[in-house]
């Protein structure tokens, strides 16, 4: 009843306010023709606000607008979501405020053609995505005492350039994130950049920071495919998470000396980057921090402490890697799926061989452990196609599950120190024939170890030759899962030494043996004899 009566009292051109109550809605004629409806924010304070919210304050209108301070008698001091929703009746070109106006909330110029906006100074709170999909807009003014971006304030707009006042001290998260920007300076005074601000930028080709000590959220520059190069502020310390996730031209960086941590996923995703230059400070590279990169060199410096699980999985151009320092600290997966990876060698000192560290790597061919190595993780190699054979040195205590599974290893010997090899460890390595274990006292391992093959109605036990010490003949025949091989020999030597010797070396089956290759051997030396000794 009461909206019928502010109908007829607005009709006659009579006063409402004496028949508003909080959240009342009415319209008032703004210019010839135009009628703007609004809603009763305060009955007491006598305030109001543009639309009733989530409608279009005007219907059936092309043109500009300019909101009154005040509506019959109310002061005009919000904007209501979406009021000047572009539709298919609703065209607003531009829009004057007045100095009344404190608050926007949401999507206020959804879809609208507005192309400039000038924010009265007493505006103080502006919520997420007023200008979504304004596709028109070409120029904001903040308020003169708007110290932060908003978040989502140019969200999906087709804002090209901003100017960021001197005074912005923040920027809010997504602030410019799927916007129009081709180009971004932020001032030294900004002291935080909001979570994907500038992310998803498609036409953005230059950007800066100017703040070394600017405080980042993640996912800063996230999908700004035209992005080709950036140089970090000297006495900058954090290259921020996901900071370039997914910019497949970024082809530049420069990282000044003062870096010290390149966070999880930093660059994952730069496929046009070929190189990098590491900086002097650097203490740390984050997980998956170059995955998917073009990088073809991966030379970690001595004075990093730890390299983050993936850290260069599938870069498939990577033909060269190093870790020279042993005590660097390694994740998991940190070469994973690098196509190109041809070979690696572990530094002296080096214990471990992480979990995963060469998976997938199908053109791996040559891997140099030193004496060192006590434990080989799990999938260390798992799926190393090419990875023929493999020297485990003497002083490996641990194979973990699945280290080897998958692998083109041909032969291969186990160490006298190893005391555990896990389930499916050289599982499905189709070209394995030989085993030599120079393990006197067997312990027992499971079925899986040595597996089905491809073929998964034949397992290595049945295809493979097993070659023990002397006297530990009875000891493996016995021991599980030892005993599941057909074809088990012995080396003719009760404790094999480790040795070299000159002449000729054959291996067992009489073949000429590659030079470097190790295990047990037959020796034809220069006084005509014939030794059965084992290689080193």
């Amino acid at each position: 009843m009461r909206k019928v009566l502010l109908s007829l009292l607005v009709a006659m051109g009579l006063p409402t306010a004496a028949w508003c109550a909080d959240g009342d809605t009415f319209k008032m004629k703004i210019a010839e023709g135009v009628e703007m409806t609004f809603k009763v924010i305060s009955e007491e304070e006598k305030t109001c606000q543009v639309g009733e919210g989530w409608y279009c304050c005007i219907e059936d209108y092309t043109g500009p607008v300019t909101v009154p301070s005040t509506a019959n008698g109310y002061t005009v001091t919000r904007l209501g979501s979406r009021c000047f929703n572009g539709s298919s009746t609703l065209h607003v070109t531009s829009v004057t405020l007045p100095e009344t106006i404190t608050t926007l909330e949401d999507l206020v110029f959804y879809k609208s053609d507005i192309t400039e906006l000038i924010f009265p100074n007493s505006v103080t709170e502006i919520d997420r995505y007023p200008f979504y999909d304004c596709e028109k807009l070409e120029s904001v003014t903040l308020p003169q005492g708007m110290t932060k971006i908003p978040d989502n304030l140019f969200d999906h707009c087709a804002i090209k350039s901003f100017t960021i006042p001197s005074r912005i001290t923040e920027i809010g998260d997504d602030a410019f994130s799927s916007s129009g920007l081709e180009s971004i300076v932020v001032p030294a005074t900004v002291e935080k950049i909001g979570s994907s601000a500038f992310s998803c930028c498609e036409n953005l080709t230059h950007a800066e920071i100017l703040n070394p000590d600017a405080e980042l959220g993640d996912f800063l520059f996230s999908n700004d495919t035209q992005l080709s190069s950036f140089s970090f502020a000297e006495g900058t310390k954090t290259v921020a998470e996901r900071m370039f996730n997914e910019c497949m031209n970024l082809s530049s960086v420069k990282l000044p000396s003062s870096i010290e941590s390149i966070e999880d996923y930093a660059f994952s995703g730069c496929e046009s980057l070929s190189s990098i230059e590491w900086p002097e400070g650097l203490k740390r590279i984050g997980a998956c921090a170059f995955e998917r990169t073009g990088l073809t060199s991966a030379v970690v410096p001595s004075y990093v402490e730890s390299v983050g699980g993936s850290a260069f999985c599938y870069c498939k151009n990577l033909t060269h890697a190093e870790i020279p320092n042993p005590e660097t600290k390694l994740g998991g997966s940190i070469f994973s799926s690098c196509q190109s990876l041809k070979s690696f060698s572990f530094a002296e000192g080096s214990k471990i061989v992480p979990n995963a560290m060469f998976t997938d790597c199908r053109q791996l061919t040559s891997v140099t452990l030193p004496a060192s190595i006590e434990e080989i993780e799990e999938h260390a190699f798992a799926n190393c196609e090419s990875l023929s054979s493999i020297d485990l040195p003497e002083g490996l205590k641990i194979i973990w599950n699945t280290a080897f599974t998958w692998t083109g290893l041909k032969s291969i010997t186990l160490p006298a120190s190893l005391t555990s090899i896990g389930q499916d460890a050289f599982s499905c390595c189709d070209n394995l024939t030989e085993i030599q274990s120079l393990i006197v006292e067997p312990f027992e391992i499971d079925k899986s170890v040595f597996g089905y093959s491809g073929n998964v109605e034949t397992s290595i036990y049945e295809t493979a030759t097993l070659i023990v010490p002397e006297g530990s003949e009875e000891l493996y025949k016995s021991t599980p899962a030892w005993n599941m091989f057909y074809n088990l020999v012995t080396t003719g030597i009760s404790q094999p030494q480790v040795q070299t010797a000159a002449g000729q070396h054959f291996t067992l089956d009489g073949r000429k043996a590659a030079q470097g290759q190790r295990g047990l051997q037959i020796v034809k030396q220069a006084d005509g004899r014939v030794v059965k000794t084992f290689i080193k």
